[in-house]
């Protein structure tokens, strides 16, 4: 962690703010020795700033100022502190431009095709929609990305449960048992398929034993299609 943080904070640059989120007391040691070094003028959640839901809106408060927003377009409790951490960089760049009906628009409207997206198009899309299912898509390959999918799905879970399947393709240099273990006791199947893209991908075989092994029920599928296809059918 600290040697990441130390490779990270490499950012910082003499002067100028650096806006960053809650961290690991390895990695704030790393990243705040680093800003001292620099002359940096650090603005850390929790200290200089934070942020918090109240009421539906997004509670963006600073050392002297108060901003009361829309909620992040982007899904999931982790984008709160991200919403956050990129209100407070936006307002250190002291663009005027950037009032609070900049950040407003901003945080409505921010999208990140690829991380935890509703797909409603296409055909995949409406084999689910015609199996009364939505399909969502997130490209996190890694235990931390695993972690806040999980966060979410759970969250999405308690406004609306529904039965959670996963379909899982990675490639060989990820930490795949990691990134199962985060989805242990979740989905009610998995299946696992080979990435029609890469050539190092983890075979769908080998995932699904990884996945059994972490206690989940999971099958293989030859592609993407075939796959959804079995996921959808009823048990």
């Amino acid at each position: 962690v600290a040697k990441i943080a130390g490779e990270k904070a490499g950012i910082l640059k003499p002067g100028a703010p650096g806006v960053i989120a809650r961290q690991h007391a390895d990695a704030l040691g790393v990243i705040e020795a680093e800003a001292r070094r620099q002359g940096a003028r650090l603005q850390r959640c929790g200290e200089e700033w934070d942020v918090y839901l109240q009421n539906g809106r997004l509670i963006v408060q600073t050392e002297d100022r108060l901003f009361d927003l829309p909620p992040p377009g982007l899904i999931g409790p982790h984008q709160i502190e991200n919403a956050g951490a990129a209100v407070v960089a936006a307002v250190a760049l002291g663009d005027p431009r950037i009032d609070h009906d900049a950040l407003a628009r901003g945080l409505a409207g921010a999208r990140w095709p690829g991380r935890f997206q509703r797909l409603t198009e296409g055909p995949l899309a409406a084999m689910a929609a015609a199996r009364g299912a939505e399909l969502w898509v997130d490209g996190g390959h890694n235990p931390h990305g695993a972690r806040a999918q999980v966060e979410t799905l759970r969250t999405l879970a308690t406004r609306a449960p529904a039965p959670l399947r996963l379909i899982i393709g990675m490639l060989e240099s990820k930490d795949r048992s990691g990134f199962l273990a985060a989805y242990r006791g979740l989905p009610d199947r998995v299946a696992a398929i080979p990435l029609q893209t890469a050539r190092a991908f983890v075979p769908p075989e080998t995932l699904a034993a990884e996945a059994l092994a972490h206690g989940l029920r999971a099958e293989t599928a030859a592609s993407l299609d075939d796959a959804l296809d079995a996921l959808l059918r009823r048990d």
